[in-house]
């Protein structure tokens, strides 16, 4: 049981490795995935995505479950892609 969200507001400062980056929502990031086909379009530094929030792994921890989880950047296939693995 994890899930990986993308959630969040614009034009905030994302903190990756205690190194602060103010993060602007690409033009594209406004337009719906549902119309665009794009969720992410991995084109910042993990965990950081296009439309200016950042990705994390959630498991069912935060509710007293027993699960655990990665979330990555790696190939996937031969894409580039965020993999989300739950043991």
């Amino acid at each position: 049981n994890a899930i990986g969200v993308d959630e969040g507001s614009s034009s905030k400062t994302a903190v990756k490795w205690g190194r602060s980056k103010v993060i602007k929502k690409a033009k594209g990031a406004y337009r719906s995935c549902i119309d665009s086909g794009t969720i992410d379009d991995l084109s910042e530094e993990f965990p950081i995505t296009s439309s200016g929030t950042q990705w994390a792994g959630v498991t069912d921890r935060v509710m007293g479950g027993v699960s655990s989880g990665t979330l990555s950047r790696e190939d996937f296939h031969g894409r580039l892609s965020n993999v989300l693995r739950a043991n």
